[in-house]
Parts: C-alpha cells; structure tokens; sequence
C-alpha cells in the first residue's frame, strides 16, 4: 500500500509537468480535460485554476491517507470478513475440539480460556452468552474503523469524480456554459433548497418510495438480513452521520460524473435515446457490486436522473437532489435492521468456536 501511494505521487509529479510543458498553449478539448480530472485537480491546474487544482489533489490525497489509516486500527473488519454465515466445516471442528476439551485452553495472549469467558460474562452482567448465529442467523457487522475507512474512501472518490465534472465543465464540455457554471456550493445546498424538492419531478420518485418503504415497515421480511453494530454506533447517532454522509457524496459525486459528465458526452455524441441508454447502463453496472436487483434498479434510476438532466438544459441540481433523499430513505430503512452487539468483534471462527450448549448450561 506504502509503494502505491509512492507511485501514485510521482506519477502525478510526472504528470503535471508534461501537462503544464504540452499543453498549455493548446486548444482546449474538453472530454481531454475530463481524462485529466481523473487525477484530482490536473484539469483545473491546466485550465489556469492553480487554487482550486491544489485543494482538489489536497482533499483526495487527505481522504485517501485517511482512509488508509482506519484500515491499520485493531476493530477495521477487512471486506472478506464482515459476513457471518454458518459453516459445516467450521460447526464440525468446533464440536470435535469442544467435545476432546480442547476448545478453551488457557494459551496466553493467543487464546481465551474458560475463565476469560466467565469473567467477561460477569462484567457484561449474563447469565448465558448466546450464539450470534442463533439469534440473527447470517449477518454483517460493522466497528467504527471499517465505517470511517468507507466513508473516507467514498469522499475520495467524491473528490475524483467531481474533478471530472467540474474540469469538463469550465474547459466549455456544457454549453452555454453562463447558464450551468455552478459552483461546488451550488450543488452542495441543491438537496435542501426548496425549488428542487418542491416539484412533482421530486415527490413522484420520492413519493414512491416513501409508500414502498411504508409497506414494507408494516410487513416486515421474517428473516431480515442483520448488521451488527460495535457498541455505541447507533445510540450516539454516528450511524445518522454515516446515513448522512454516504447519501450526499452519492447525490453530489455520482451526479457530477454520470449525468453531468456522462450523460451529456454520450447524449452529444451518440443522440438522445442511445446516449441516454449508454450513460444510463453504466450507472446501473457501476452498482454491481450490490447484486443484480440493484444493477436493474440503479439502470431505471440513471434514466429518470439522466432525462431530468436533459431536460433541465444539463443542469445536475434537480437530480442532485432525488437522488440525495431517495438515498437517505434507503439507508435510513435498512437502520431499523442494525442492532449493536459485542459479539460484532468476534469471526468467523470465533462464532462458531462458542458451543451451542453452553447458553442452556444455567
């Protein structure tokens, strides 16, 4: 990771110099510009915009360091390990280890003993210390490094995409350029500001999955998927800041680059219906790591996003601003199937290595 970032720096150094040596005096192209915003802050340094080039690289370098930095702390949960599911392997073992008395073996510093475990118990206050599989069968779990690394990470990204935007923008990419030159300010605020949120292209998605939501509160699924939160994360509130922060990178980020970007190339070079299409399915496969439904929901979503784009005259606000509370709401529902447990720091192995007796030994 140390020798990536090492190579990420030079290669930006590198970079700027040629840049600044080749092209300064050319004419300005702007999907060019667009290419050099992929590293954050280049498009707006050759564009002569020295200040906002520097912050653009500062905030991504920042972000990115800081993301990095949460991956180091001992409660980060590496993607591959946040699933708990139950394993006949892992069963197997554990009875075989549990019925030879090998289970809890007092190894210092390498394993927990009997008495460790009726001492947390004690301390925690238990009569009996249930089997997380058994009370949630599979589920996630998050700590508060593994949340702050995504949340940094996904300002990181934030910073990268709007440095596509804004350098395809102010090179002339979307014209007449008078009429769409918004400020990062500008669409930062467009979710809060009346004129985007009081209209019937806002309340007909919105409304929509507020009725959704409402159903599906009322006819809750018998086996919901569990996330287990490290103690603290939902009372404090940090679980409203993570809702808040995850939705408006997505309503400002992903508007900026697949519609205001995206979407107004293809549709300029390919017609509306293919454009509209192209810039519409590459937002939907954007999403794939979440599964199939979302790659189908998110390509629907990336056709109303990209209509109201269109139709707007290529201004980005009003769908800055659905997307922003469409995100909100989804997050904000799937809260209600987060519960914090100690038990979120234990693995894989570690679950299963709990014998299912013990919690009817009392």
């Amino acid at each position: 990771m140390k020798n990536y970032y090492k190579i990420l720096f030079l290669g930006i150094i590198i970079f700027y110099f040629l840049e600044i040596v080749s092209l300064k005096a050319q004419d300005v192209v702007p999907e060019e510009y667009a290419a050099y915003g992929f590293i954050p802050g280049l498009g707006q340094f050759l564009l002569g915009n020295e200040t906002t080039g520097a912050a653009q690289l500062g905030l991504f370098l920042s972000f990115l360091g800081s993301s990095s930095s949460m991956t180091k702390r001992p409660d980060y949960i590496p993607a591959d390990e946040r699933k708990i599911e139950f394993k006949i392997e892992d069963a197997i073992i554990a009875d075989y280890l549990d019925k030879n008395n090998l289970l809890y073996k007092d190894y210092p510093l390498l394993s927990e003993s009997q008495y460790d475990r009726l001492y947390r118990m004690i301390r925690y206050k238990k009569l009996i210390e249930i089997n997380p599989l058994l009370e949630y069968g599979s589920y996630e779990r998050m700590t508060y490094a593994t949340a702050g690394s995504e949340l940094l990470g996904q300002s990181a990204q934030h910073v990268l995409f709007y440095s596509v935007y804004s350098s395809y923008r102010d090179a002339g990419g979307i014209k007449p350029v008078s009429m769409n030159q918004e400020s990062y300010h500008d669409l930062a605020i467009a979710p809060f500001q009346p004129k985007y949120i009081f209209n019937r292209y806002f309340w007909i998605p919105i409304g929509f999955l507020i009725a959704l939501a409402g159903y599906e509160t009322s006819h809750p699924p018998k086996n919901p998927q569990w996330t287990l939160l490290y103690p603290g994360m939902k009372r404090s509130g940090f679980m409203n800041f993570y809702v808040a922060t995850i939705s408006f990178n997505a309503g400002v980020s992903e508007e900026a680059f697949f519609r205001g970007f995206l979407n107004h190339f293809f549709i300029k070079e390919m017609g509306l219906e293919l454009g509209l299409t192209s810039s519409s399915v590459i937002f939907g496969l954007a999403h794939l790591g979440n599964g199939i439904g979302n790659v189908i929901s998110a390509t629907l979503a990336g056709f109303y996003f990209g209509y109201l784009h269109y139709k707007d005259n290529w201004d980005i606000r009003q769908s800055i601003a659905v997307h922003f509370w469409w995100d909100v709401i989804v997050f904000a529902v799937s809260l209600r199937y987060t519960k914090e447990d100690k038990n979120v720091v234990k693995n894989q192995r570690e679950v299963h290595f709990m014998p299912i007796y013990y919690q009817f030994k009392f």
